[in-house]
């Protein structure tokens, strides 16, 4: 007879989630490794790849970390010249961050890194399925 627990386990689909999250994660701390970057610097400097200047307060949720715990690592990527702040020059208040071509170097490495390594990634999904289920997760954590 099956255990109850590990088919309401294997059904639910906050496990099935944290589950994908580790594996991803797993695979995405290992190509990074190499490169000396962790998470959370890869998750910045890949919003400010854009070229824009961000405020802190504004990154907050996109990059999955709280206003002093991103502030702390802004400062260590600023020591490792991958970002720099510069004062907004609309709002004198306001200081932004960007990405500094350094930043911008060691971001398409990691970026290619990641490429050569994608079937870790994606579990095989083709294109179509992989916009699908980003707009699922999209959609989903917006609720």
């Amino acid at each position: 007879m099956p255990d109850r627990n590990k088919m309401a386990q294997s059904d639910d689909l906050a496990f099935a989630l944290a589950r994908a999250h580790k594996h991803v994660n797993s695979r995405l701390l290992d190509t990074l490794k190499s490169r000396k970057l962790p998470v959370e610097q890869w998750r910045i400097l890949s919003m400010l790849s854009d070229g824009e200047g961000h405020a802190v307060g504004s990154m907050c949720d996109q990059v999955l970390m709280s206003f002093s715990a991103l502030s702390k690592t802004i400062d260590r990527m600023v020591s490792r010249a991958l970002v720099h702040r510069k004062q907004d020059e609309n709002d004198n208040r306001r200081v932004l961050v960007f990405i500094t071509d350094f930043g911008i170097e060691l971001f398409d490495k990691c970026k290619q890194d990641m490429e050569k390594c994608e079937p870790n990634f994606d579990g095989g999904l083709n294109n179509t399925e992989k916009l699908e289920l980003k707009n699922l997760l999209e959609r989903l954590s917006q609720h």
